[in-house]
């Protein structure tokens, strides 16, 4: 096995593990989270604020807002986090059934939780669902966790405004591996080549430095969740070579891939 990770528990959770110290800087999640601390500790920052979480806390992450996301792993030399990624569709839903007005508490950014006997049930009910459960309980549940941590003080941050650039972030995030071309993604968002790469420029961002992000930001997770082969991950986000995407990755965080998987001599 190449490293010790394990695969994903699944579509609604992953057990995310590392054995170094790191620090991602500008990571953008493609979807809102649920985060709970296992061991270890998780730093945050982003422009206006920052937490921490130690074993024991939940973090409420949000999605389209560029983040410091450092590990520590424990004494024992391991990080390790149990996410749950969900959709803003049902934040929307959970909130409405709070009492109106409630939601004016919630602050842009992050936020942490210290996990309550209900927090923890809520979240396993998600995180380990049972044999069988339809999609709609499923969706159900996770709405009531984010009504318990609502209720915790920690809630989802307004969602960003959505321009171009996180449009185009959410379509490939949707096909990472797909060949895309500036053709092909203007074509998807109804508009030309040249208006695209025109629009992107305004909002300070390129075409070809998106897909690398967004490619290198999924197989980040890849690396952290799966017992997958680093030539796996490079396929499963558009990478033919696997030395090429190691240099890509380097690149973008400062670390090898196989490096998120080592332990520490």
């Amino acid at each position: 096995m190449d490293g010790q990770a394990t695969e994903a528990s699944g579509p609604w959770g992953q057990t995310l593990r590392q054995y170094r110290h790191a620090v991602f800087r500008q990571l953008i999640a493609p979807s809102p989270a649920v985060i709970r601390v296992v061991s270890g500790t998780k730093r945050i920052r982003w422009d206006g604020g920052e937490l921490e979480a130690a074993p024991g806390q939940l973090i409420v992450l949000t999605d389209g807002l560029p983040l410091t996301v450092e590990n520590l792993p424990a004494l024992r030399g391991l990080y390790q986090a149990e996410v749950l990624p969900f959709t803003r569709r049902l934040a929307t839903s959970a909130y409405d059934r709070i009492e109106p007005g409630a939601a004016g508490v919630r602050k842009t950014g992050c936020a942490v939780a210290r996990a309550t006997v209900a927090i923890n049930e809520a979240f396993d009910a998600v995180f380990r669902p049972g044999v069988g459960r339809s999609e709609a309980i499923q969706s159900l549940r996770v709405e009531e966790l984010l009504i318990w941590l609502a209720e915790a003080g920690a809630w989802l941050g307004p969602d960003t405004p959505a321009n171009l650039t996180s449009r185009l972030r959410k379509l490939v995030v949707d096909r990472p591996q797909s060949d895309w071309s500036a053709d092909d993604a203007a074509r998807a968002l109804g508009m030309s080549a040249a208006t695209l790469r025109r629009r992107l420029a305004a909002e300070g961002a390129g075409f070809a430095a998106i897909m690398t992000d967004v490619r290198m930001t999924l197989a980040l997770g890849l690396l952290q969740a799966t017992d997958w082969q680093v030539g796996k991950i490079a396929a499963a986000v558009g990478y033919e070579s696997q030395s090429r995407f190691a240099v890509r990755f380097r690149l973008r965080f400062g670390t090898a891939p196989h490096e998120i998987r080592s332990r520490l001599p």
